[in-house]
């Protein structure tokens, strides 16, 4: 039975398992150290015990120290007191807080390392995981910052410092080394229950044997480590800290959406500091997103960007970012050297990096919204194990799907290197002829029944095919290249409606100097560029560049027949939109003569679907049949999902004029599924349109307005004219409609609405020469008479001037009006 402890007693025992002197004892308490030797000799003979060491371990055995809860006025620092605290508040990583503290509360673990590039905020959030768990450890968790530490007795002191313990002398020099100073501190930490935070373990491997020793012998203290490298123990568990989250919308959504993502709060924190009175707007949301895409959601590139605020607009700093890495520095007098810019601390990564490693990874800095193993070993000659290096040291990281990124920042700090390599312009070629054979090879897989796996590879290496794009236009040699790349990529472009990415690329690739020659490739090109043209309604434009394709294909003879007749047929299209039914016939029927010449079922097919859109228009509901019919087996046969789509589109088109809807819907319905399988969003928003004028013809109007809407929405945003004036157009229908349900006067506001609409879509028709399709154009202008008779004719003529005045989106928000839901 133990005799029970005085609390001075409890006091000084306590200080006796820190290590601490009697002299430390005496200064801490305020006592002199006769009297700390006293109260030992009263603890010793009260425990049984005939020394510290012992009567440490007999006091634990005992619980002694579960009773000895001291405050700070009378037992002064306790557990934890030495994690620093941080210099500016704490923001986001909730959910990585989560994780790491449940990660660290699981009894099988004992070694954590929070690992990432330099800035990604490791330190801040270790020291917080840290705070959260220091009550859960008996002992507490301490603190410790390697980061200047130059030889390895350095780590066993910087420990025991932490811990509070004091080394004892034994008088003997021989004894005063690293391996006995280290022999006491694991003595010390055996009984410890406590977690050890070991920052900037990357500064000193020497440590990682020390880390070893403390597992095996101090079976109840856990290590939380940071540190930019795998540390390779087996007793690890590499917690990967990735980028803080920011929104990927392109277009202001509510400032609500925005504020709850954690780099968006850092920014806002930040700024706040240089300017308290700043705070997210509408009309500062988008470029704050800009910045935190620009620095790739590292929190030291946003603290840094955001300490501009009091200097420079949100827009000026994303500029400024995107002109000059280092521009993200700053100039605070506590902030570490090493940290001041971001350069500087992706430099001092770099210096870390053996010789080849450093090859290697300008090299990959070629890539753009990362690369596969095969990429990376045609282009870069990088082995797996250069790989596994890299991701290792945190300058690229792995994902599930065999994938491998670099963070925006550190690719760009690895870009400047390459830049100023001698194999610059080697890499950079080998990229433009690796993505060119890749958009070769997946150019046929399009259009059949790989079509969606093939369009999503392509869509995944998006960064790298603009990377390549935008090489082929500054290097030598590589304008045929270009040609080529971009010709290949034209049916990607189409079916994922990216019509103003695609056709600036394309004129990029026309207009450089040695791609003007009547080549295959200049024709191709030209033929993309005007497909594309087309689908935004851009006729002019499209007739200029098929002109042009069509006259190289003819000069080529032979081996340009198959391109000749997709010309023939995209123009043939156009002639439709334009009202010229006869010419449109006559040049798919060229075209399909060609195709039947050449037994291509796939361009027979499309002659086919053509036509039965051409067909369609003047009301040859029959004969429009007749070619969907046609086209249809073979589109199946081939897998053409796309195409698929629009020849049961088409069939669904003539089923709504006949008021035939229970067919219409059936084929829409399977015309709408292949389109979002796909991703088209050019088909989708026919698709939707189609089904929005089906409720129209049937009454239901507020169906109709809901679907209208949603294509009209989709038709904005990809830039098609022609699709968001039809839809305006069936929105004034719908007006009209409307306000023939009302008695007056309570539907003028509804006729003028209708007048409005038809003005703005004849505003967007016009420029573009396009027509309403000569079937409806009895049903347009029996509408227009309609509405002059409900207002008098000034009344009419000055609201249609007023709706051809308006804007593309001042005419949607009126629309958005029209039913409301």
């Amino acid at each position: 039975m133990i005799e029970p402890l005085t609390a001075r007693e409890l006091q000084i025992l306590k200080r006796l398992s820190r290590g601490l002197s009697n002299r430390e004892i005496a200064e801490d308490l305020v006592l002199s150290q006769g009297t700390v030797k006293w109260y030992n000799k009263q603890i010793y003979q009260k425990l049984g015990v005939h020394n510290r060491t012992r009567a440490v371990d007999q006091a634990r055995k005992a619980g002694l120290f579960e009773v000895a809860q001291e405050t700070k006025e009378t037992a002064g620092s306790s557990p934890g007191e030495n994690l620093p605290p941080h210099p500016t508040p704490f923001v986001g990583r909730k959910k990585e807080l989560e994780d790491l503290s449940r990660i660290m509360k699981d009894p099988g673990i004992r070694l954590v390392n929070i690992s990432g590039p330099g800035g990604i905020g490791k330190t801040r959030l270790a020291i917080q995981v840290a705070r959260t768990l220091n009550s859960t450890y008996r002992d507490g968790a301490y603190f410790v910052d390697l980061s200047a530490i130059e030889n390895p007795e350095m780590v066993v002191i910087s420990i025991a410092k932490a811990v509070n313990f004091n080394f004892q002398s034994r008088g003997q020099s021989e004894e005063h080394g690293e391996s006995y100073l280290k022999q006491q501190l694991l003595e010390f930490l055996q009984n410890k229950q406590s977690m050890l935070l070991l920052d900037n373990l990357e500064q000193f491997s020497g440590g990682l044997k020390l880390i070893s020793e403390i597992l095996r012998s101090a079976e109840a203290v856990k290590i939380l480590t940071t540190s930019r490298e795998r540390l390779n123990l087996q007793a690890e568990v590499l917690f990967t800290l990735g980028a803080m989250q920011f929104p990927q919308m392109k277009y202001k959504d509510d400032l609500d959406v925005f504020r709850d993502q954690d780099a968006i709060q850092l920014f806002i924190k930040c700024a706040q500091r240089a300017r308290p009175e700043f705070d997210l707007t509408s009309d500062n949301a988008m470029d704050i997103v800009e910045i935190c895409r620009l620095v790739g959601g590292l929190p030291l590139g946003i603290e840094m960007a955001a300490a501009w605020t009091g200097l420079l607009s949100p827009r000026e700093i994303a500029a400024e970012i995107k002109a000059n890495l280092d521009f993200l520095s700053t100039h605070f007098y506590d902030v570490p050297e090493r940290q001041r810019n971001i350069h500087s601390v992706f430099e001092s990564s770099w210096k870390r990096l053996s010789g080849s490693e450093r090859e290697v990874f300008q090299r990959l800095s070629v890539f753009r919204g990362g690369f596969t193993r095969e990429a990376a070993e045609l282009i870069c000659s990088a082995a797996l194990m250069d790989l596994i290096s890299l991701a290792d040291k945190s300058f690229i990281k792995p994902d599930f799907a065999g994938r491998y990124f670099i963070h925006r920042l550190l690719r760009q700090f690895g870009d400047q290197k390459l830049r100023e390599a001698a194999e610059n312009e080697q890499i950079r070629d080998k990229h433009l002829e690796f993505f060119l054979k890749f958009a070769e090879e997946a150019e046929p897989r399009i259009q059949g029944g790989e079509q969606v796996y093939w369009l999503d590879k392509l869509e995944c290496d998006l960064d790298n095919l603009r990377a390549a794009l935008d090489w082929s236009r500054v290097s030598k040699g590589m304008a045929e290249s270009g040609l080529l790349l971009a010709g290949a990529l034209e049916r990607f472009w189409g079916v994922r409606c990216y019509f103003d990415e695609g056709r600036q690329y394309l004129t990029a690739a026309l207009s450089r100097t040695g791609a003007d020659k009547s080549t295959a490739a200049r024709a191709k090109a030209l033929n993309a560029a005007g497909l594309l043209a087309y689908m935004q309604s851009d006729y002019k434009a499209t007739q200029v560049l098929l002109e042009e394709s069509l006259s190289i294909y003819r000069e080529i003879g032979l081996a340009g027949r198959r391109g000749l007749a997709d010309a023939l047929i995209t123009l043939g299209d156009m002639e439709t939109e334009l009202g010229n039914y006869e010419k449109a016939d006559s040049l798919m029927r060229e075209a399909l003569g060609i195709m039947l010449e050449l037994n291509d079922e796939r361009g027979i097919a499309r002659a086919y679907w053509q036509l039965g859109q051409c067909a369609v228009r003047p009301g040859d509901y029959e004969r429009a049949v007749e070619y969907f019919e046609k086209a249809l087996p073979l589109l199946k046969k081939l897998g053409e999902g796309s195409s698929t789509a629009i020849a049961l589109s088409g069939l669904s088109e003539v089923a709504i004029r006949q008021g035939n809807f229970e067919r219409a819907e059936k084929l829409e319905s399977e015309s709408l599924e292949l389109r979002r399988e796909i991703g088209e969003k050019w088909g989708i928003a026919i698709s939707l349109a189609n089904f929005g004028w089906m409720a129209l013809r049937q009454g239901d109007l507020e169906k109709a307005g809901r679907l209208l809407s949603e294509s009209l929405k989709l038709r904005v945003e990809i830039g098609d004219k022609g699709g968001t004036a039809w839809c305006l157009e069936k929105f004034a229908e719908t007006s009209l409609t409307l306000g023939k349900r009302k008695t007056p006067p309570r539907n003028l506001d509804d006729y003028q609405r209708s007048v409005k609409l038809f003005g703005a879509a004849h505003a967007i028709r016009a420029p573009m020469s396009s027509s309403i399709d000569l079937v409806d154009q009895p049903a347009y202008e029996e509408q227009i008479a309609e509405l002059r008779d409900h207002l008098d004719i000034a009344t009419f003529i000055t609201i249609w001037n007023k709706g051809k005045a308006m804007q593309i989106n001042q005419a949607v928000d009126l629309a958005f009006e029209v039913v409301p839901w």
